[in-house]
């Protein structure tokens, strides 16, 4: 432990730097330039600090970088570190600087997720130093997309989870260091609604209006609402764009209606798509049509998968002097995908910070060395344990 410590210590002006660096570069999930030009920066950077690193080209979203240790290529099973360079922010955004004010680091990304991509790559190089490289078969994944719903990203993530042993996921850590034991899965719908227009003075009855359809359908997907915000049942349904009509004067043809509901379970996601599809398809008005043109599904994360490395990394936090707690998030992140694939999965090794999608995101920067320690030993222990999900078919 001493040495990883110290080595944490000697390189904490290093991670800054890179902090620096990162969050001054333009990689809102739309600028495939800016997350290519990342890509390439760590590329190089990771090269130079003796990982193998390999750019995976795309041609409709930012580029993916592969980094390895030296002996994770041929290894049978991997250790992944995942982490996303996109942010929320698009190319023009006036939110584009670091600025520091005492401890606080503010800057588009600071917490979700460049300084968790520092606090991964110092817990690797740490152990690369120490003469793992050989024996930890550890794979960092760096991905473009994670911001919308890691279109791009999905598929690559269960190809690499087939043969990984474990995987850590550096979104932020709660405000008081906390661990991401769940997530809820996401199902959402772009549909468009087809109406008959037809002169508004004219019409009292039969009217078929493609608005008066949608506003129905939103009252329906709103009432499936609960309560409660965090609980097993559970259930967030929110309509986040409506879009009809042409003049005050035309009954409205078309309408487009945007939804997306946040659940706990596959067996809830299951029931609330078939719903959400239900009430969508189903003509709320005579004569309307619904066709659904766009489906997005994120599975949750459940608390099954985050089990055993959850109780390592509280041995490693004790064993660091830190304290970390349980964290439910109702937000998604790539943890869910691995997951999704059999392996145990651990999320929230970032920074402390907050206010992330804002203007006032900001990071802790004690906290970047502080991860990065807890990271390297909950890695190392991990690894040594012989933590593992089973070996999927093909890979």
């Amino acid at each position: 432990m001493e040495q990883t410590a110290d080595f944490m210590k000697r390189h904490e002006k290093d991670m800054f730097e890179l902090l620096r660096v990162l969050v001054d570069m333009r990689t809102g999930t739309d600028n495939k330039h800016g997350i290519d030009a990342m890509a390439a920066f760590l590329a190089e950077y990771l090269s130079a600090r003796g990982l193998k690193t390999h750019i995976v080209e795309q041609q409709d979203a930012g580029n993916i970088l592969v980094a390895d240790v030296p002996c994770a290529e041929e290894a049978p099973r991997r250790i992944l570190l995942s982490g996303h360079m996109d942010t929320v922010f698009p190319a023009d955004s006036p939110f584009h600087r670091l600025s520091v004010e005492g401890d606080v680091a503010r800057g588009p990304g600071t917490c979700d997720m460049k300084g968790g991509l520092v606090t991964g790559i110092f817990a690797m190089l740490a152990l690369l130093e120490q003469g793992c490289g050989a024996s930890m078969p550890m794979r960092f994944l760096f991905s473009p997309d994670e911001e919308q719903s890691s279109r791009t990203m999905r598929a690559f993530l269960r190809k690499e989870a087939a043969r990984a042993a474990f995987a850590l996921v550096f979104e932020m850590a709660g405000p008081d260091g906390e661990l991401v034991r769940t997530r809820k899965g996401k199902v959402a719908f772009s549909a468009r609604i087809r109406g008959r227009a037809g002169h508004a003075a004219f019409i009292t009855k039969g009217k078929v209006s493609a608005l008066r359809d949608a506003a129905r359908k939103i009252e329906l997907l709103e009432e499936m609402n609960t309560e409660n915000v965090v609980g097993e049942d559970s259930l967030s349904v929110n309509v986040g764009r409506l879009e009809g009509g042409l003049a005050f004067n035309v009954v409205p043809e078309e309408a487009r209606l945007d939804v997306e509901a946040r659940c706990n379970s596959l067996r809830q996601r299951d029931e609330v798509e078939a719903k959400m599809r239900s009430i969508l398809l189903t003509p709320q008005v005579e004569g309307t049509k619904t066709v659904i043109e766009r489906e997005v599904f994120s599975p949750p994360l459940e608390a099954s998968a985050t089990e055993k490395l959850y109780a390592l990394a509280r041995e490693a936090a004790q064993q660091a002097g830190q304290s970390v707690g349980e964290d439910f998030r109702p937000g998604c992140s790539e943890a869910s995908f691995l997951a999704e694939a059999g392996i145990p999965v651990l999320d929230g090794l970032g920074p402390r910070g907050g206010c992330d999608h804002s203007t006032r995101e900001y990071l802790l920067l004690s906290s970047l060395r502080e991860r990065a320690l807890l990271s390297a030993l909950l890695l190392k222990k991990a690894w040594e344990r012989g933590v593992s999900g089973p070996l999927r078919s093909g890979a």
